[in-house]
């Protein structure tokens, strides 16, 4: 059984106060020009340990911060539509 996250993403003139629905889930929000998203010198790769294998797995450095996991595969997919008007997921 796949769990779906719920995604959201929003372009206003004016400024918004966001709230996180879960402090428990969400420690803090970043807010990311998407200009900064599409920069290709923001997206990194590390290699990592998962289930005892290494694997090479991408993130995003904006600034001082780092969006690593299930966000930053939601960004990549996301930013895949932009650029190509196509997603590679089979839903």
């Amino acid at each position: 059984m796949t769990k779906k996250l719920p995604q959201y993403q929003s372009k206003s003139p004016c400024c918004h106060r966001f709230q996180t629905q879960d402090p428990c889930e969400v420690a803090y929000l970043i807010e990311v020009p998407l200009e900064d998203l599409l920069n290709p010198r923001n997206t990194r790769e590390k290699i990592r340990t998962l289930m005892c294998k290494l694997v090479k797995v991408p993130y995003f450095e904006i600034g001082d911060e780092q969006v690593w996991g299930a966000t930053a595969m939601i960004l990549s997919e996301f930013l895949e539509v932009i650029r190509t008007g196509k997603s590679s997921l089979s839903l």
